[in-house]
């Protein structure tokens, strides 16, 4: 049997070891022109998601314009979490509100950081520490509130939310007494979460 791909999405994400912030901004300004220029050098067969300065709000908020308003970028891509900050933190909001403006469509992503290293297993970051990254990529935004507060963003976590499929949460979390949600997120609101998973 054989597939065929029809169009491919390039996807850039900042690596957390880039520390001079002037240096993450113009990495991720040369990330996304270079995957505007794969796309309208063969239409039809790439499209191109921007990677943003996060956790930097204000910075991630002008490149977003850019990316989309110059480069024509059909969404974004998130870190799973930036120096410990996931996804759902409130330093996100304003980087939020301006995604649930437009909307846009953001693909989170996993990261590898310095306590990857931790668990000493000698095996790549991908294979153990993307899912644990995805993990609370995923539930963060659901728990305080951020899917609910702004439901234009269409969002798409990577590895299908890392355990989440697993450990089947629906089912406990719909018992939990509202005062023990965070930010008193009901379980109503968190059942009228819209997550698609890959």
């Amino acid at each position: 049997m054989r597939f065929q791909l029809d169009r491919g999405v390039q996807l850039r994400w900042l690596p957390e070891q880039i520390v001079p912030l002037a240096a993450a901004v113009k990495l991720a300004r040369r990330c996304n022109e270079f995957a505007a220029d794969m796309r309208n050098r063969f239409p039809g067969r790439f499209r191109n998601f921007a990677v943003l300065q996060t956790p930097f709000a204000d910075l991630a908020a002008t490149e977003l314009e850019y990316a989309l308003d110059t480069l024509q970028a059909d969404g974004v891509v998130l870190p799973g979490s930036t120096d410990g900050v996931f996804p759902g933190d409130p330093r996100y909001d304003e980087l939020m509100a301006e995604l649930d403006r437009r909307p846009v469509t953001v693909f989170v992503h996993p990261n590898i950081h310095a306590t990857s290293a931790q668990p000493g297993l000698g095996a790549p970051g991908f294979l153990v520490e993307f899912l644990c990254d995805a993990t609370p990529a995923a539930v963060n935004p659901i728990l305080t509130g951020t899917l609910e507060n702004y439901p234009r963003i269409r969002w798409i976590p990577a590895q299908s939310g890392g355990f989440l499929p697993y450990v089947a949460w629906p089912y406990p979390i719909r018992r939990m007494p509202a005062g023990q949600l965070p930010n008193s997120v009901s379980p109503a609101a968190l059942h009228r979460s819209r997550v698609v998973a890959l």
